[in-house]
């Protein structure tokens, strides 16, 4: 029996506050009630959660519904929200309950993201403005950027580097293809990328994995202009990591 589409719910928040406040959260996960496997049920209950989370942080939430695949609505929920919430949550599993729903109740904080508090234009390459505390603004894309050491990373590295990255109030993440398909521009700096964002490095991680469970994660080669893929646990000294968020 083929599986109804779970709508994604887009979080498009505006903060009431300016500045970064934590809170903390106990939330119950619930999945939509529909069994299929429990690593999906489960996967549909922590997107509950989060989402959950976030609404608590004293945001007003607008919401848009639209049909798309369940795991770039995982991916919405991180990056598009003006609150977060933060590693290193507690997730205590109930399992599936009479009703045939997935339980669990999630125990963490979340933060607020705060406004970008370094303004001062250094640099500019078109659409891209470099500012002193090292962000790199896109305006046609309003995506804001910051590179990461300039060295052989594998992928385990690169995500705890993002993940640990405070820079303005942090909220930062990893790419997608599609992001980082943005940032080439053949012939640009002496990486086919805005000069601005500075590294000797020509193949950048994203977050996104081959495919459900796979050890292999998709990368950008800025030398040839395409996505490749490669092993999480292997490295390559051309690797590095970039990290990403939208401007508030």
């Amino acid at each position: 029996m083929k599986r109804k589409l779970f709508p994604l719910l887009i979080m498009i928040l505006i903060p009431v506050l300016s500045y970064a406040e934590t809170i903390d959260v106990k939330i119950k996960g619930v999945d939509d009630g529909i069994k299929t496997t429990k690593q999906r049920d489960y996967k549909e209950a922590v997107l509950f959660a989060k989402r959950e989370a976030i609404e608590r942080a004293g945001v007003k939430v607008k919401s848009l519904t639209t049909a798309k695949d369940f795991v770039i609505q995982s991916d919405y929920i991180e990056s598009e929200a003006e609150a977060v919430l933060l590693p290193g949550y507690d997730i205590i599993d109930i399992g599936y309950q009479q009703d045939g729903t997935y339980l669990f109740i999630l125990i963490g904080t979340v933060k607020t993201k705060a406004l970008s508090t370094d303004t001062n234009e250094v640099e500019r390459d078109g659409n891209y403005i470099r500012y002193k505390n090292g962000i790199v603004y896109n305006e046609n894309t309003g995506l804001e950027w910051f590179v990461g050491p300039d060295e052989e990373t594998n992928w385990q590295e690169a995500k705890k580097w993002v993940w640990s990255l405070t820079v303005a109030g942090g909220g930062w993440r990893m790419p997608s293809r599609g992001e980082l398909e943005k940032l080439y521009k053949k012939g640009s700096g002496t990486r086919n990328m805005t000069p601005l964002m500075r590294t000797l490095g020509s193949w950048v991680w994203t977050g996104e994995t081959w495919h459900q469970n796979s050890s292999n994660v998709w990368f950008f080669n800025f030398d040839r202009g395409k996505s490749f893929f490669y092993s999480i646990n292997d490295s390559h000294i051309f690797f590095r990591a970039f990290a990403v968020r939208s401007r508030r």
